[in-house]
């Protein structure tokens, strides 16, 4: 059935179908490309975790965080308890005491090693048998009793005395004790480690207010991030026409065919100017013995202005006809024209054919869009002018029989559509063929829809 509108007059303006369609298809890409984004990911991220629970648990457990419970006040707590203990306190202050510096500097006099040498020799065994076998004025005269004297003698120094006595003392005992302790070592661990400015930093953060604590966290700058993310004009256009669904015919489309004619010639790799068996077999032209033109094989075609024009010209010559009977021979032709067609390059089975067209009188010129395969049927006539009409048809059948051929089709008033380009549309499906100009439906069919590749002619 044809559509009312195409009488009514109520075709839409191509130039502004094509421009909100362009920029639907602009904005189709746009909206895919981004769908991919590093940005709209991250925002999906984002939004996922700040969403989920575990974000305001995170968020909790940073405001919740106290300086007592890090390994940092326990280090800083044990180094003032050592500070503390007074067995460290008697150790500093004998450290740092003149008794021991004293004591240390008397060690390294030669009265010191002195004494030594002398305090080996008198408590040996040796030396002490041979002084008790001997009276007293007996051993005065051995050169032990000048050792012996001078050993004394030494020992009665005032530096000896006061070394032995402060060696002798209990603090020098815990001193003494301390030092050979693992405690010095670690004092002076803790000590630089709380100096340092990694210690500063923890304790400094540990010491903020909860609310302080979560400014300066990665949650709060994701939080940014994410809103900043929220807010801005890419991501609410995206989730805006996400819900308005506006893609949702484009999203069953995928582009496997196209061109727009913006070369300066013809691209050879998708279209052919001859009949596809004039291409692959006769490797020539040729035309129909029931045209009055001859199809030239790419004369009659000019490029311009993204453009393609089949031109039919008034002028004579020779060429091949094809007679299903007499088969090829040469005949004169009154008229030229011209030909292209995919059959080589590019066939399809069902989906959206399109095409924009303009007629230039149709009355008198055969304007023709049509889907063919192999054989003579199917095929599928998106458009054909004959005289003042506008002929959409569908053949089919058997052609080795007789009358073995149908078709249907549905005629329109080629005047409607003189006024510049329109878009023809063929809608393919398994069970229907639905045409359309500027996408107006005008008729369906669904009788012997085709179910094979067909290719395209002009």
């Amino acid at each position: 059935m044809i559509s009312l509108r195409l009488f009514l007059g109520l075709i839409p303006n191509t130039e502004k179908l094509e421009s909100r369609e362009n920029a639907l298809w602009a904005e189709f890409r746009e909206f895919t490309s981004y769908t991919g984004s590093e940005e709209l990911k991250r925002y999906q991220e984002l939004d996922k975790f700040i969403n989920s629970p575990e974000f305001p648990r995170r968020v909790n457990a940073i405001k919740a965080q106290k300086y007592s419970d890090t390994e940092e006040f326990r280090k800083e707590q044990e180094f003032k308890r050592i500070q503390k203990d007074p067995r460290w306190k008697t150790y500093i202050k004998v450290k740092n005491s003149s008794a021991l510096a004293a004591a240390e500097a008397f060690e390294k006099s030669p009265e010191y090693h002195r004494l030594g040498e002398l305090d080996k020799l008198v408590t040996s065994q040796e030396f002490r048998q041979k002084r008790s076998s001997m009276s007293a004025r007996e051993f005065r005269v051995t050169p032990e009793s000048e050792l012996w004297n001078e050993y004394l003698q030494l020992k009665k120094l005032p530096e000896a005395r006061k070394y032995f006595s402060f060696k002798a003392s209990p603090k020098y005992s815990i001193y003494s004790q301390v030092d050979s302790s693992d405690l010095p070592g670690r004092y002076m661990e803790l000590e630089q480690y709380l100096a340092s400015e990694d210690f500063r930093k923890v304790k400094e953060y540990m010491l903020l207010s909860p609310k302080k604590k979560y400014l300066l966290s990665e949650e709060y700058k994701q939080l940014q991030e994410y809103m900043t993310l929220k807010k801005s004009e890419k991501i609410r256009w995206y989730f805006r026409v996400q819900k308005q669904d506006k893609f949702r015919e484009l999203k069953k489309l995928t582009l496997i065919f196209e061109d727009d004619f913006a070369a300066k010639s013809l691209d050879t790799s998708k279209w052919i100017t001859r009949y596809f068996w004039g291409e692959t077999i006769l490797k020539d032209a040729y035309s129909l013995a029931s045209d009055k033109h001859f199809l030239t094989d790419g004369k009659n075609l000019e490029l311009a202005d993204s453009v393609l024009k089949i031109i039919t010209r008034k002028e004579e010559v020779t060429g091949k006809a094809w007679d299903p009977a007499l088969g090829f021979y040469p005949k004169d032709f009154n008229y030229t024209s011209g030909i292209v067609n995919t059959g080589k390059s590019f066939r399809q089975k069902y989906g959206v054919i399109q095409a924009k067209v303009r007629f230039n009188n149709p009355g008198k010129v055969t304007h023709a869009f049509w889907l063919t395969g192999d054989r003579i049927v199917p095929q599928v006539d998106l458009f054909k002018t004959d005289n003042s009409k506008i002929l959409m048809s569908t053949f089919w059948g058997n052609i080795t029989e007789k009358d073995g051929i149908r078709h249907q089709t549905i005629r329109l008033s080629a005047s409607r559509l003189m006024k510049g380009f329109y878009i023809f549309t063929l809608e393919w499906t398994p069970s229907s063929l639905v045409w359309k100009v500027n996408g107006v439906k005008l008729a369906e069919m669904k009788e012997a829809v085709p179910q094979e590749p067909l290719y395209l002619n002009f």
